[in-house]
């Protein structure tokens, strides 16, 4: 399948998925109870402070600045690379995930549709602006990258991105939904934006069946499911435990800010012809 649809794909999934995590952590007792079990409570001793003190300045370097900073560097490398389609969509990426977030934490926390805002630690905080920003910077740099580096890349961006993602929960700024929902967020645009960059490419391709399509949705979809069914079964058992429910909700944004952009970076460097593939 061409690389704009897998991208689609993903992009498709990354909204479903942002929304099933709403409704289930502000829609549901179960969710609700698993969100604020995850924040940590009467921690102290001198190795938490340390910690403590290095999440926040992890935390404290998400800013415009950054984000200025970052993103301008990965457009000038892509345009000085002669791909003026991957800098235009590295804008639109930052630009778009971030906009969206803004719109949705204050649209959602005064609408409240699930009704569960009032019972939450940390309210109108779903999704984190924090984790969209960083996660949307990681895979602007693993888009802009040259194929033979972007594996490397997104292993090193994810790793800003998860001590971030791990901070939020552990300074109490956000809960655990508010962070995947964030992450996932960056994830769609990213994904629906490459999408779209690719298909200009692609057009003189044959495309695929709509049957074709369906199958490999499906087969995304049900590992997705697989996963969550095995998150699922780890949290529950985790609430009986002192701090259990933090430890598995920290391995669980570690363990995404590790896997999407390993994903798309996967899928940009899917085929040797791929229409979004840097020059190397």
């Amino acid at each position: 399948m061409a690389t704009s649809r897998r991208l689609s794909n993903l992009a498709i999934l990354a909204v479903l998925a942002c929304a099933a995590v709403y409704v289930v952590a502000l829609g549901t007792r179960w969710g609700l109870r698993l969100d604020k079990g995850a924040l940590p409570r009467d921690v102290s001793g001198p190795r938490w402070e340390r910690a403590h003190a290095a999440l926040h300045v992890a935390v404290e370097s998400v800013s415009i600045a950054t984000m200025a900073l970052v993103g301008a560097a990965a457009i000038l490398y892509a345009l000085r690379r002669g791909r003026r389609d991957l800098a235009l969509a590295a804008a639109g990426i930052l630009v778009g995930a971030n906009v969206t977030t803004s719109v949705l934490k204050p649209l959602l926390a005064l609408a409240d549709p699930l009704g569960g805002e009032s019972e939450r630690i940390v309210s109108g905080a779903y999704p984190s602006g924090h984790a969209t920003a960083t996660m949307s910077l990681a895979l602007v740099t693993v888009l802009a990258a040259p194929r033979i580096w972007r594996l490397w890349v997104a292993f090193i961006a994810s790793s800003y991105v998860a001590v971030v993602g791990v901070g939020l929960v552990a300074l109490v700024a956000h809960q655990p939904s508010d962070v995947v929902g964030g992450f996932l967020v960056a994830v769609a645009w990213a994904a629906g934006i490459a999408s779209v960059a690719a298909s200009a490419r692609e057009r003189a391709a044959p495309h695929p069946r709509l049957r074709e399509r369906l199958v490999e949705l499906g087969s995304w979809g049900g590992g997705c499911a697989v996963a969550a069914a095995v998150v699922l079964a780890l949290l529950e058992p985790a609430v009986h435990f002192h701090h259990g429910l933090f430890a598995v909700a920290a391995l669980i944004i570690a363990g995404l800010a590790l896997v999407l952009p390993v994903a798309l970076a996967v899928v940009l460097g899917g085929r040797p012809a791929a229409p979004l593939e840097p020059k190397s």
